[in-house]
């Protein structure tokens, strides 16, 4: 938007020696403070634009019949599934054997799957195919959509701006991303937050005073991807990074399958304190974190095949549930 301005301040520079000979001055200052206007009039309307996205996107997230795929691949590795995650709530999306996921491990279609989660945990779990994984990506724009519509606060995707759109949004993958650099940095690599508010992340995330530990503060250096921290210290790092933004929706996935239980737990405690009343959607293999969830649903090709409380359902003979934590146990001996 400032192209037009810098462009008009160079030529200006280039030629002064001749606006000033012909007594232009005036003239070339009128063109430069209406530039300088139009300029201003567009960043107040995009900055007003951003700043309602950001109070209008904490509501409800809702997949409508939403078909998907991957690039140019033909198959849709989500056929009409409809899903509702109502805003603050928490949404755990568990898979075992993720390995070889692509759409073509789906050979039959997913029948249309509607999900009202009310209650503060929900557990969502099933075997490689069912397009757990590829809800989350979906959510980011990132998998052609074969129809359907993903709103949030009524609100289509499609219409709001990819930048804007994954600005609202935050994953904390398995292999976290550092660069070398400052932590200020890779905390906040465009400079948009005071140092107060770069603490109080931090602090959020649990991992202030390790940054404190060092005389250097928010201008320590940071190898790259992170070597000098721990695999535990960038993942709370990324979720100060997160909380920084001001997201509305977290994505944790496969975040804790490299920590021991411990570590995991201070991430979750840490990302439920600082999420508290915005959502969480959480993939992972581990499926015995499920028995504290109100709630578990269980989906076989694409249809739920069983729900209810996983403490109950540990229990009851034949249950699915019970037979994928058994599995679960058995893999992780």
């Amino acid at each position: 938007m400032s192209s037009p301005i810098l462009s008009h301040f160079t030529e200006t520079i280039q030629g002064v020696a001749t606006i000033r000979a012909y007594n232009q001055e005036a003239r070339f200052m009128e063109i430069l403070f209406r530039r300088m206007e139009a300029n201003n009039v567009a960043f107040v309307i995009l900055n007003t634009s951003n700043r309602w996205l950001g109070i209008a996107l904490r509501g409800d997230i809702v997949f409508e019949n939403v078909s998907c795929r991957y690039g140019t691949q033909e198959k849709d590795i989500i056929t009409n599934l409809s899903l509702k995650i109502p805003a603050g709530q928490r949404c755990s999306l568990s898979l075992i054997s993720f390995t070889g996921w692509s759409m073509a491990a789906i050979s039959h279609p997913c029948a249309s799957v509607n999900l009202m989660m009310f209650l503060r945990q929900i557990g969502i779990c099933g075997r490689s195919g069912s397009g757990k994984s590829s809800l989350a990506l979906a959510l980011f724009g990132a998998l052609t959509m074969s129809s359907g519509h993903i709103l949030i606060d009524d609100v289509s995707i499609a219409e709001i701006h990819v930048d804007e759109l994954r600005s609202r949004l935050s994953i904390i993958s398995q292999d976290v991303v550092l660069f070398r650099g400052t932590v200020r940095d890779n905390l906040d690599p465009r400079g948009h937050f005071s140092d107060i508010q770069c603490w109080n992340c931090l602090e959020m995330a649990q991992i202030k005073s390790l940054i404190q530990s060092d005389p250097a503060g928010l201008d320590a250096q940071l190898e790259e991807n992170g070597s000098n921290f721990s695999v535990g210290q960038k993942q709370l790092f990324c979720l100060a990074r997160a909380v920084l933004r001001g997201s509305v929706c977290l994505i944790l996935d496969e975040a804790t399958s490299s920590l021991d239980p411990f570590t995991e737990q201070t991430l979750l405690q840490a990302a439920n304190a600082a999420f508290q009343g915005r959502t969480i959607i959480m993939i992972t293999h581990r499926i015995s974190t499920l028995l504290t969830y109100d709630r578990v649903i269980v989906l076989e090709g694409g249809r739920i095949v069983e729900e209810g409380c996983p403490k109950v359902l540990k229990e009851k003979r034949g249950s699915k549930f019970a037979s994928m934590l058994q599995s679960s146990y058995h893999e992780s001996t």
